[in-house]
């Protein structure tokens, strides 16, 4: 009976360390996937971006029409391939249909008047009632958050921006910003709000002239420290 009992043991404990290990394994999968997900939506944007700058623009439509015509002729000279014409088809129609566009606010030329070292998204700022979707801008001397038509929305002196909060509430994350007597709430949401505004906050608090607070609880220190 005891080696019966010390089997049932050993094999309990064999399940539990199997357990523990799927379930690291789907949470380090979800994490690569949330990265990965997050890496994609932060990179297509700066590729439409891409087409304020006709030059830049111009070299990418050269570029992806290279590769789409490398794709159609691939299966020529290898056989089995010929799921990669349609995919160079497609890509090289990409190359040929999207124009650069003209005539809108260039980014590159608003970072360069304004001297701004850093582009970060901003999340979303309350105005008048409603919610505008801004981008920081860090300078040598000013922090400045432009909405969508590159319009300042708000304009912080860096000398002068000595509180930075970060808070979590209702599945949104919230950055305090102040200056003076000053304050502004950015909120992000969305399924990577916790990551936008950590690296937000990660940027501003190398320039902010005061401790960072944050809601999150500290670790418990270990027993001896």
């Amino acid at each position: 009976m005891l080696l019966r009992f010390e089997r049932k043991s050993g094999m309990s404990k064999i399940l539990e360390t199997s357990a523990i290990e799927k379930s690291l394994k789907a949470s380090v999968a979800k994490e690569a996937w949330v990265s990965a997900a997050f890496r994609t939506s932060q990179t297509f944007p700066q590729i439409l971006a891409l087409r304020a700058t006709p030059r830049l623009w111009q070299a990418f439509r050269i570029f992806l029409g290279i590769i789409g015509a490398g794709l159609i002729v691939l299966p020529l000279g290898i056989w089995n391939a010929w799921l990669f014409a349609p995919v160079g088809l497609a890509l090289f129609l990409l190359a040929v249909l999207l124009p650069p566009v003209s005539g809108s606010p260039h980014f590159s030329s608003v970072v360069k008047q304004l001297h701004a070292y850093a582009s970060l998204d901003g999340g979303r700022f309350p105005l008048s009632g409603e919610s505008l979707e801004i981008r920081l801008l860090i300078a040598r001397d000013r922090i400045w958050a432009l909405n969508d038509k590159l319009q300042p929305m708000l304009v912080i002196p860096t000398a002068e921006f000595d509180a930075l909060h970060l808070t979590q509430e209702d599945g949104s994350w919230f950055v305090e910003l102040g200056w003076g007597q000053n304050r502004a709430v950015l909120s992000f949401d969305g399924l990577f709000a916790e990551r936008r505004a950590r690296i937000a906050v990660s940027a501003l608090q190398r320039i902010v002239r005061a401790p960072v607070a944050s809601t999150e609880k500290p670790k418990a220190r270990a027993a001896g420290a």
